[in-house]
């Protein structure tokens, strides 16, 4: 065993996650878990080429032998000249290069002594007495520009290095700042056995060059440190990554059990954004509802439904287990009016990578998401998103879930593009800085044993969040959030009727306009006399006759043929067993409408929580009023549920705006908020209401209880926001301090 592993190289653990990818069908990015590799209209990564179905994590490996590295400096404008590309970074040769050993203070404690010489506008790095490129993790590349320093890891997922302000902040952060010299010793004695934890630092150092942050012009290399310490969402991607990095082996799981097996779920995914018009310098909100892809070839139209795979592929003679995670989600942005980009079905679709269970619940990934183009007549417009962690929580058993919730954050920006030959094409400017808070619902796809009919339940809890937009765009009319049962529920084999009642115990109606403190709707209208008609096949035409909801029920979508355009399109899921239904949604017929997403789940006894159970929390909070609109990421929150009172803990990261004054828009920061003592809990059928009238009457938590008491589907109001969340029972929630 010893002599295998001594005999593959690290990069083989790379090969084994392509393996994997291929498992999933999907061939064609497979390489993309590791990195983009000679991907020719972004040439090396370094310039403003840009090209769809790649992340920005470009590398150019060409004419390389096997000890050599080939190695990109990039400073900020101001700091030396060079050629121009994207992120306000320029490429250059002025630079003096080493590769050194260091310790856990980033001292050298050996000098590699390398040959290194240009060519062209990099560095050529030859490992004279070796046969290939070492990768341990305390191998640094250091480059000195005039008065500045910058590092990068010498362990790429690639052999070409792109050194700057990305790679220095993550040598810094994880190990001058994290990691202990155990920590180092520990991760090279894993690397050498081809353990999982091996799987997470290589892909670490290319996707953080993924990041669309522009980085000051004339920073220095500690100023780009500092201001990217202050960009929430990349500091807490590289903090989320180094939890991952420094695991304890026995915490580490994955789906076992056969050598290789697969896990397909349907995607019911629902965005809710804050997002920068460059052009104008106005902020504007946007929602994210799901689609079905489409695309054209010589062979016909083909498509695409929301989904998200888990392949689990056993390498048995390294006595290895990986389990391979690969998404592709279709979507509509609406702004109501507000941006032209909006209508065109594009996609949030991520590169297959690895990932763990850990603990024998929480999925954690890191996930580079794909760039895409979008085309409207003459009009060319790249997307270009940032990577975001998944830390997702199986429900049930592990080899067999019945379902996979997560909610993040992820930001990017929206490019005009020029076209510099057939599909080749530049970043001209940068249209939209983007920053979505996202929800996302994963039920198993339906197999041949889960029969075609549908058999609801007769009772379900619901929650619902909706925006609904102003006229003229930019900014949601309303806020809805709503908790109820669906206490009438009949159908056939295709279709359900579901009528929505707010009435029942801890039922409510929250309601958020700009300006004006929640309110609670106590009429009727819309919900309680509304049908939900769920529909068992998704080629079902629209009419004025249908209810303002209308959903199609999508599984496994193998067997269903559609060849015609303009056919209604899947909005929502349905588990096997029947327990679980979400959907995502754009504005119905009904005038009082929204974007939404809804959560539907059959309650029985089971569902019950204990006290003294800790929640770690995720989900994220809209404000409004004149003073400041806000979007709130939760991360690192937690929800203790106590017999006398409930902590509530809440941190993560916050983009607003003050609509007052045009140029407020801050980029993603983080926030803490007071920790709160409210009271306990006290739930009935299923459902639960926590509040505390005295010490803070403003806030309010309700939801409904599922998976035995393991999950918590919640929604939040203070006085002026409104929020919906998801609460993952664990032992230990991160940054619990009850826990």
């Amino acid at each position: 065993m010893y002599l295998l592993t001594k005999l593959l190289p690290h990069t083989a653990l790379m090969a084994v996650i392509t393996a994997s990818a291929l498992l999933t069908g999907c061939l064609e990015s497979a390489s993309e878990s590791a990195s983009n590799v000679n991907s020719f209209p972004q040439g090396d990564g370094t310039g403003s080429g840009f090209s769809e179905s790649t992340t920005g994590s470009v590398t150019n490996e060409s004419n390389l032998d096997r000890n050599q590295v080939r190695v990109s400096v990039q400073v900020p404008e101001g700091i030396a000249d060079g050629e121009g590309g994207r992120r306000n970074l320029l490429t250059t040769t002025n630079a003096d290069l080493s590769v050194t050993r260091v310790d856990e203070n980033l001292q050298t404690v050996d000098d590699l002594n390398p040959r290194i010489k240009t060519e062209d506008n990099a560095f050529i790095i030859t490992f004279r007495d070796r046969s290939q490129v070492p990768s341990d993790i305390d191998l640094i590349v250091t480059a000195t520009v005039g008065s500045n320093t910058y590092q990068a890891p010498l362990a790429a997922g690639s052999r070409h290095v792109r050194l700057n302000p990305f790679t220095d902040y993550l040598v810094h952060r994880v190990i001058d700042d994290e990691l202990s010299q155990t920590d180092i010793n520990n991760l090279k004695t894993c690397s050498e056995n081809l353990c999982p934890q091996a799987l997470v630092w290589s892909p670490l150092v290319d996707q953080v060059q993924n990041f669309e942050i522009d980085i000051p012009s004339n920073s220095s290399a500690g100023q780009a440190r500092s201001f990217l310490d202050e960009r929430a969402d990349f500091a807490d991607f590289v903090a989320q990554a180094t939890q991952a990095l420094t695991l304890d082996q026995d915490r580490i799981g994955s789906l076992e059990g056969v050598a290789t097996s697969t896990t397909s779920f349907n995607t019911v995914y629902f965005g809710t954004s804050l997002n920068l018009d460059r052009t104008e310098n106005t902020p504007f909100w946007a929602t994210r509802t799901i689609s079905r892809g489409e695309s054209v070839s010589n062979n016909g139209v083909g498509f695409a439904y929301p989904s998200l795979t888990l392949t689990s592929f056993a390498v048995e003679l390294l006595d290895l287990n990986i389990t391979s995670l690969a998404s592709d989600v279709p979507y509509i942005r609406n702004s109501a009016g507000f941006s032209d980009l909006d209508g065109i079905t594009n996609s949030h679709s991520t590169s297959p990578g690895p990932a763990f269970i850990r603990d024998g619940q929480s999925l954690i990934a890191s996930r580079p998401v794909f760039q895409s183009i979008t085309r409207q007549g003459d009009r060319t417009t790249g997307w270009a998103p940032d990577p975001h962690y998944l830390a997702g929580y199986l429900l049930g058993e592990t080899n067999d879930p019945e379902a996979l919730l997560s909610s993040y954050f992820h930001a990017g920006k929206t490019l005009s593009l020029t076209a510099t030959g057939d599909e080749q094409f530049d970043r001209d400017k940068t249209l939209e800085e983007q920053a979505t808070s996202a929800l996302e619902i994963n039920l198993p796809q339906w197999g041949d044993s889960d029969g075609t009919s549908l058999n609801p339940h007769p009772d379900y809890n619901l929650i619902g969040f909706e925006l609904i937009p102003a006229d003229g765009g930019g900014s949601p009319a309303m806020v809805r959030a709503t908790l109820g049962a669906w206490n009438s529920i009949f159908g056939d084999d295709e279709r359900i009727t579901a009528n929505e009642d707010t009435s029942v115990s801890d039922g409510v109606v929250w309601e958020l306009t700009n300006n004006a403190p929640v309110g609670t709707n106590t009429g009727t209208a819309p919900y309680d006399e509304a049908g939900f008609d769920i529909n068992a096949i998704d080629i079902q035409f629209s009419s004025d006759g249908d209810p303002a909801f209308k959903g199609h029920v999508f599984y496994n979508h193998d067997t269903v043929e559609i060849q015609e355009a303009g056919l209604g399109k899947p909005n929502g899921s349905i588990s096997p067993d029947h327990r679980w239904m979400a959907f995502s949604a754009r504005s119905g017929s009904g005038t009082d409408t929204g974007d939404f997403i809804r959560i539907a789940h059959h309650h029985d006894g089971e569902d019950s929580i204990t006290f003294g159970d800790a929640y770690r929390l995720v989900g994220y909070d809209i404000t409004l009023n004149n003073d400041e609109e806000q979007l709130e990421q939760l991360n690192g929150s937690c929800l203790v549920a106590g017999g006398s009172n409930t902590l509530l803990v809440e941190r993560g990261l916050r983009v607003s705006h003050t609509p007052s004054n045009t140029g407020s828009y801050t980029s993603p920061e983080a926030f803490e908020n007071p920790d709160l003592e409210l009271d306990s809990i006290e739930p009935q059928a299923g459902r639960f209401t926590i509040a505390d009238s005295d010490t803070d009457p403003n806030t309010v938590i309700k939801g409904f209880i599922a998976d035995e008491g393991n999950t918590l589907v919640m929604l939040k109001k203070t006085e002026q926001s409104l929020g919906i969340m998801l609460g993952f029972r664990e032992d230990e929630p991160a940054g619990c301090p009850s826990s």
